[in-house]
């Protein structure tokens, strides 16, 4: 019975320890161009910072594309427990791809959470300048919660909704995905992109209270003069 007991408590320990590890920011980034992917995770395995501070780089070439810089950061580099918020960007380069076309580059970045505040929802927002052509779609545990795109040239978007939330606030997974298309070699292109919270009515509410409130004060303050 002791070791049964013993057992279980070292079990409970392990996935204290694994819950905390995602809690802590364990981000992963995939690249692939149909044929070759890279796939970057936040623990020293493929990333040029080497750590585990919730950033992710790299830079290189691989099948038909030169990657610039692509840099996905996480908590807790940017947001908070109960907050999340990932962040991703890139600039990358067709070249020595087959015939006279530059093909396609896809990506993911994701990270795994275990706590949700009461969050309004999450918005996601996206902008750079594309030679070919680029679109986003971010994920709450696998549901699409946003498409932005397709984009050419330079291109500036964002779209909130309030309604996303995760069946399980202790445990769920973030992603940012997208394709950008390139019709010749040589053509460049770069974006920006992340989601986050958007801000919570009662926020809104108080800080509107604060401005009506400063404006009062201001309107005082000149009457006195």
């Amino acid at each position: 019975m002791k070791k049964v007991m013993a057992k279980g408590l070292a079990l409970a320990f392990l996935g204290s320890l694994f819950m905390a590890g995602n809690a802590l920011a364990l981000p992963v980034l995939t690249m692939s161009d149909g044929t070759t992917t890279i796939t970057v995770a936040d623990n020293g395995v493929g990333d040029t910072a080497n750590s585990v501070d919730g950033v992710i780089t790299y830079a290189g070439m691989f099948g038909g594309w030169n990657v610039v810089m692509s840099m996905g950061t996480s908590y807790p580099a940017i947001g908070s427990l109960g907050s999340p918020e990932l962040h991703l960007s890139s600039s990358l380069t067709s070249v020595n791809a087959p015939g006279a076309y530059g093909g396609t580059f896809s990506f993911t970045f994701e990270d795994n959470f275990t706590a949700w505040a009461d969050l309004g929802g999450l918005v996601t927002s996206i902008g750079g300048d594309a030679a070919g052509a680029v679109s986003l779609k971010t994920y709450l545990d696998g549901v699409e919660i946003a498409s932005l795109g397709v984009f050419t040239g330079a291109f500036s978007d964002s779209v909130a909704n309030y309604g996303a939330s995760p069946a399980n606030d202790d445990l769920y997974n973030l992603k940012i995905a997208g394709v950008i298309t390139h019709d010749s070699v040589g053509q460049a292109s770069s974006f920006d992109a992340s989601v986050a919270p958007v801000p919570e009515p009662a926020t809104m509410l108080l800080f509107g209270s604060g401005l009506a409130g400063l404006a009062g004060y201001g309107r005082r303050k000149a009457r006195k003069k």
